[in-house]
């Protein structure tokens, strides 16, 4: 019986695959040296962005409320601090513990919902930065080029970066003092 779960474990795995994608667009704000805050902004693909405005376009008119925000942010992205919003910081080699979302938001544009949320920090960057988009149980999909980089500081080289970890598929943006 073991032998059965442990090949239907493997055969699961084989066939894991992205069932979300993202197009990401963060903007880095830093001054004298220091992050303060990234902005993020999401945009879900049209399947996805179709089963969250069933769930949560309460009054079914193509847009979100304020109330229907607040829904949105307790039941489909509160949660997703367990996964560091699938967003991965290093400065200087070190990880930084990515802080809990603020200033949320959810929109409709063009039938796809874009979240909005700020991630505040007020760390020194010496020398480079490295903010990575990714999902290792692959559930998510990312897509993200250099012209989505929101509000580029002139202190800083900017460089993207598709990241292929074997078992996950994301992009990293590349910060580097000049």
């Amino acid at each position: 019986m073991r032998y059965i779960i442990s090949f239907m474990f493997v055969a699961v795995s084989l066939f894991a695959h992205p069932h979300i994608f993202l197009e990401v667009f963060p903007s880095v704000k830093v001054k004298n040296s220091v992050l303060e805050e990234i902005k993020i902004k999401w945009i879900f693909d049209e399947m996805t962005s179709s089963m969250i405005m069933m769930d949560f376009d309460t009054n079914h008119n193509g847009t979100f409320e304020k109330d229907e925000v607040k829904l949105v942010e307790k039941e489909a992205f509160r949660h997703l601090i367990e996964m560091s919003y699938y967003t991965h910081l290093t400065i200087d080699g070190i990880d930084i513990k990515t802080p809990k979302a603020k200033q949320f938001d959810a929109k409709v544009y063009n039938h796809k919902v874009e979240y909005y949320f700020t991630l505040h920090f007020d760390t020194k960057i010496e020398k480079n930065l490295k903010l990575s988009f990714h999902d290792t149980d692959f559930y998510v999909a990312f897509v993200f080029k250099d012209d989505y980089i929101l509000d580029k500081n002139s202190n800083f080289d900017y460089k993207v970066l598709e990241e292929d970890n074997d078992f996950y598929y994301g992009y990293a943006l590349f910060m580097k003092k000049r």
